[in-house]
């Protein structure tokens, strides 16, 4: 709960003089990750993309990607973030292809159920909010999914998402 210590700090080091590429490219992701956190998505979408297109052939840029198209599904933006998962799922990096394998069967089993993509807007929703541990909000929202659309095929995921919070507050 030290967002702008902890974006002040980052920023300080990806502005060092000496700092390597490597380095300033992990600084930039865990910057992204703390503006993500704090709501502030398009300055996130920047960093990601500028170590994205920094590091394109390394398992760095495909991190970038990740976290990138991770994002598009937070912003409902499902196509597009299906697009860049696809492109993921032959990564070198063996954990971000099953991440992208994980995310893209989750969005791409999910999309034609209906035709509005409200069910999927609701669990990205609930999603994004137990990525920044707002687990009660989150909780509440997939509530209202379950009840707003009983027999979603999201049912089984909003049940196991619940689980996964429950369990991260130890109860």
């Amino acid at each position: 709960d030290q967002s702008d210590s902890a974006i002040s700090l980052l920023e300080d080091a990806i502005a060092f003089p000496n700092i390597s590429k490597q380095t300033q490219a992990e600084c930039k992701l865990e910057l992204g990750d703390v503006y993500l956190f704090t709501g502030n998505v398009w300055d996130s979408d920047l960093l990601y993309a500028q170590v994205d297109k920094d590091f394109k052939h390394d398992a760095m840029g495909q991190e970038a990607k990740f976290r990138g198209a991770r994002l598009d599904y937070f912003r409902g933006d499902f196509l597009w973030a299906l697009g860049q998962l696809e492109v993921l799922k032959t990564a070198t990096s063996q954990l971000i292809a099953n991440d992208a394998l994980a995310l893209s069967l989750l969005i791409s089993d999910n999309m034609g159920y209906d035709s509005s993509m409200d069910a999927l807007m609701l669990y990205s929703r609930a999603d994004l909010l137990s990525y920044r541990n707002k687990n009660d909000e989150a909780l509440v929202v997939l509530d209202s999914l379950l009840k707003d659309f009983p027999g979603h095929s999201l049912t089984d995921d909003s049940w196991f998402k619940m689980a996964q919070i429950m369990d991260s507050k130890r109860n």
